[in-house]
């Protein structure tokens, strides 16, 4: 029995993040709130996103949590200490994005949403990135740097950052593709636009090192 009400409120939890994501991915992290989401979740307490999460911030870190569990055992198929050179480091850490995108009915949004709050000014959230993101981005940057021995570590440090959140953005941008500011964008497949964004950062982590 406690294992059916604990497997039931692990249900609820999931259903209540399913729902954030959607909803923060149409209408932005500010425009929808904890109530609207417990609503559209099915839920008819209306304290439950409380009682789950505390706050917005906590709501986040959930998300966050959610995408990085999914990630991490994707990366752990293909551990980056153990690329063998630049280009197919960055190219799997693309495809492990893309692979959420396009394998998770919840992943595309997830990756918007991540979007969403990588263009937050707020410290909070910002803390909720890289409490959650920094083992995988000092992993790139750790790699890298074996790479580039004699690159002063700040620079590469700001290339990984710039990388990141490149990967991020343009994973987010895939489903607008054909509706960009310089016309329809077109690809035979999905790993082709892998493969273009990855020989992009490629290029801008080593330009000039």
């Amino acid at each position: 029995m406690l294992m059916q009400i604990l497997g039931g409120k692990e249900d609820i939890r999931e259903k209540l993040i399913l729902s954030a994501i959607s909803l923060y991915a149409q209408k932005g992290i500010d425009g929808v709130s904890l109530r609207e989401i417990g609503v559209s979740s099915g839920a008819k307490n209306s304290g439950v996103m409380q009682y789950h999460f505390g706050s917005k911030l906590g709501l986040l870190g959930a998300i966050m949590e959610k995408i990085v569990q999914h990630l991490s055992l994707l990366k752990a198929q293909n551990p980056p200490q153990e690329a063998e050179d630049i280009d197919s480091l960055v190219k799997q850490t693309v495809k492990n994005i893309a692979t959420i995108v396009n394998v998770y009915d919840w992943g595309e949004d997830a990756v918007e949403v991540m979007s969403r709050m990588l263009m937050e000014t707020s410290t909070d959230i910002r803390n909720i990135i890289n409490r959650y993101f920094s083992e995988h981005s000092v992993q790139l940057y750790q790699r890298i740097s074996t790479f580039y021995p004699d690159v002063e570590p700040n620079k590469i440090k700001l290339r990984v950052l710039l990388a990141l959140d490149c990967i991020i953005h343009g994973m987010s941008e895939s489903k607008s593709l054909s509706n960009s500011p310089v016309g329809k964008i077109s690809f035979y497949n999905k790993q082709e636009l892998v493969d273009q964004l990855s020989d992009f950062i490629v290029g801008g982590i080593t330009y000039k090192l």
